[in-house]
């Protein structure tokens, strides 16, 4: 894993995602795993949490698995599946890679709460963009644990 402080800091300047109270706890390539406190903003008018608030967190968990190590990848499709509603206190969101091509990309995202439900699931098309890494030190960072990984 890369060390998630690094992570933090280059996405520090999410502030859509970070403003809302999304947070990552772990980061690696084509991996995320974030976390959002469902605060009393987060919900509507009866009280549920708004599907904005878990679409915002899964979008943040793809940002940062797709992103974390590789060139910038931006969102091309992105389908959720809202299936149930909660009373917890916290979401998590968990990003993980099932293809990862040269210039497209594609993620699922599984949204949990604290009590272990499934609330969504999405699925996340990205294109990469341009020829360098969002932050050059992250690529850097994850080269190495590829290799020390080999030997």
């Amino acid at each position: 894993m890369i060390p998630v402080e690094d992570v933090r800091k280059v996405f520090a300047g999410d502030r859509f995602a970070t403003d809302n109270g999304a947070e990552i706890m772990e980061a690696d390539i084509n991996y995320a795993k974030c976390r959002m406190e469902v605060t009393p903003a987060a919900r509507n008018a009866r009280g549920a949490v708004m599907g904005g608030a878990i679409y915002t967190l899964a979008d943040f968990a793809f940002a940062v698995a797709s992103n974390v190590g590789r060139t910038a990848a931006v969102t091309l499709d992105s389908q959720i599946t809202f299936i149930r509603s909660t009373d917890g206190n916290w979401l998590f969101a968990e990003a993980r890679c099932e293809k990862d091509g040269r210039r497209v990309c594609c993620y699922d995202i599984r949204v949990t709460d604290d009590q272990g439900h499934l609330i969504a699931v999405v699925r996340s098309t990205g294109m990469r963009v341009g020829k360098e890494p969002i932050h050059p030190s992250l690529m850097e960072r994850a080269e190495e644990l590829e290799e020390k990984s080999e030997i």
